[in-house]
């Protein structure tokens, strides 16, 4: 399933991304009151980086987000998908990472994967892809 986009604010729309399930009302709305979004960092286990767009959930996210603490846990909405986290679609996923001291903050890839794996399983599940042709019609070829 792709989703399709006429503006910015159109990939921020809590009832789309409230409506796939992967986060709660009360974040869908904290993603509508944030109105725009900031750049991250996903990081792999072999240092292979992945710059993404985000929208800041709360209050106390944006503060970290815009301080210097280093090491400090804050959560964030995906608002593109992530080329890091194929084939397991990430835009509306929340993910936690650690602040960097004033520099983008940064998400281990890893840490991530098994409750992005969990929601795309749920949600497949949920909205299974259409069959395959051979399996629609019998044939092998």
């Amino acid at each position: 399933m792709t989703e399709k986009f006429t503006t910015v604010d159109d990939r921020l729309d809590p009832e789309k991304i409230f409506a796939r399930g992967f986060i709660t009302r009360e974040e869908s709305e904290a993603v509508e009151l944030a109105k725009f979004s900031s750049k991250i960092n996903i990081t792999d286990e072999d240092g292979e980086n992945e710059g993404i767009w985000a929208a800041i959930i709360s209050e106390e996210d944006r503060a970290l987000y815009d301080g210097s603490t280093v090491g400090e846990t804050l959560r964030v909405v995906l608002t593109n998908h992530a080329l890091m986290f194929m084939p397991n679609p990430s835009w509306g996923r929340v993910i936690e990472g650690k602040t960097n001291g004033g520099k983008r903050p940064i998400f281990i890839r890893e840490d991530q994967l098994p409750r992005l794996k969990k929601t795309h399983e749920a949600y497949l599940e949920e909205y299974p892809p259409p069959p395959l042709k051979e399996e629609a019609d019998g044939s092998e070829n």
